[in-house]
């Protein structure tokens, strides 16, 4: 009996053990790195005001109800804050309607033209530790948060401080940054980051860390107690580490589903894509293609700015089908002016400017082309080649 009994003893005493030591390990680094602590910085001691869109700002909590251009900044206005003494960041963001976009911002007094800018996650409460971003040093003159969307809603910051770091928000912000929620990234249904973007120490580090401990206790028992190396307490260990972690994504997945199930539950496939970041795009493109393009599928080039992401110019092509669109970086190439052909402008990240009342020459080939104005709106401009 005590056969049997002894690998699972073996195991539990190189698990426990060995996870003892990673936390004393960890508590002593994350005590080496506290530092002077001063006053937090809260809603209800600095004052925030709107400097574009607007909304409600108590010492509670920040209410953003419009946007200007697609854009609400909230800013505190000149202050003085030692980005080493307050460096951990708490923020419950509620996001009751889609928000494209919410980023912390803060303005270094040595460079006050550059400013910091660190991606929040809305719908959850978080706890950052902006010493893990390079820019958080110095002295910082101005923070404030950059929220961004092309519809009003009601978007609400429930609560917000900047605090000094101490051992218990040290333990915080690690374990936060291990099951900060991730929203889809656009990419493989089973990529994960494992948290949060930046982290002091990443999740499956520490785990690597911790079963090689275990396995070199694990081998000073056998070797003590001169007991022969048996492979099911590692390979159990393994499986531990990949559960920890498989478990951690797991909890990721599920929290996305309740996303999706809440935002698109119930709606068609036109009425889910109309939900998307692209919405707008799509019903510009679908108002062309309606009213404005021909029935048979014509030529488009979508211009966009060199250094953009052409995220949108992507969406915009594969909504334009049975249109055969090309996507083209700066100004069109003389072998890209295709006669009769068009030039699609979004206006979301293009900074293109088009004078309707001015019509354009080239010469590609020798031959010269007017461009002249098709269709214009707040989304984009439509251009044809003459």
């Amino acid at each position: 009996m005590n056969k049997l009994h002894a690998p699972l003893r073996d195991y539990l005493i190189a698990a426990l053990l060995s996870a003892g030591l990673v936390a004393a390990g960890l508590t002593l680094y994350l005590d080496n790195r506290i530092g002077n602590t001063p006053s937090p910085i809260t809603l209800e001691n600095q004052p925030f005001r709107f400097a574009m869109g607007g909304g409600n700002i108590s010492s509670q909590q920040i209410d953003i109800k419009r946007f200007s251009n697609g854009l609400a900044i909230i800013s505190s206005g000149n202050l003085t804050l030692h980005a080493e003494q307050l460096s951990i960041l708490k923020i419950d963001i509620d996001s009751l309607d889609k928000l494209e976009e919410i980023v912390f911002f803060a303005r270094p007094k040595h460079n006050p033209s550059q400013f910091i800018r660190i991606p929040l996650a809305p719908g959850s409460a978080v706890l950052l530790d902006l010493r893990q971003y390079p820019d958080w040093q110095g002295t910082i003159s101005e923070i404030g948060f950059l929220a961004r969307s092309r519809l009003d809603g009601d978007h609400r910051i429930k609560a917000f401080s900047l605090e000094p770091a101490t051992l218990s928000n040290e333990w915080q912000s690690l374990i936060s940054s291990w099951l900060q929620f991730e929203p889809w990234q656009q990419r493989s249904v089973n990529y994960s980051t494992g948290g949060a973007r930046e982290q002091l120490l990443y999740l499956p580090s520490v785990i690597i860390g911790w079963f090689l401990l275990a396995f070199v206790v694990y081998g000073l028992i056998t070797l003590f107690q001169k007991r022969r190396f048996s492979l099911a307490t590692p390979l159990a260990l393994v499986l531990t580490g990949w559960l920890i972690l498989d478990g951690r994504w797991l909890l990721n997945a599920f929290e996305q589903a309740k996303h999706s199930y809440s935002s698109y539950a119930g709606m068609s496939a036109t009425e889910r894509l109309k939900q998307g970041i692209d919405r707008e795009i799509m019903t510009y493109i679908e108002h062309l293609k309606k009213n404005v393009l021909p029935d048979t599928p014509s030529k488009i080039l979508l211009l966009t700015d060199s250094d953009s992401s052409q995220y949108f110019e992507l969406k915009a092509r594969y909504h334009l089908l049975p249109h055969s669109a090309y996507v083209s970086s700066g100004f069109p190439r003389k072998d890209e002016l295709w006669e009769r052909a068009y030039i699609l402008i979004l206006n979301i990240n293009s900074s293109f400017v088009f004078n309707e009342n001015k019509l354009i020459s080239m010469q590609p080939n020798g031959k010269s082309r007017r461009i002249r104005l098709v269709h214009k709106n707040k989304t984009g401009n439509l251009l044809q080649i003459q």
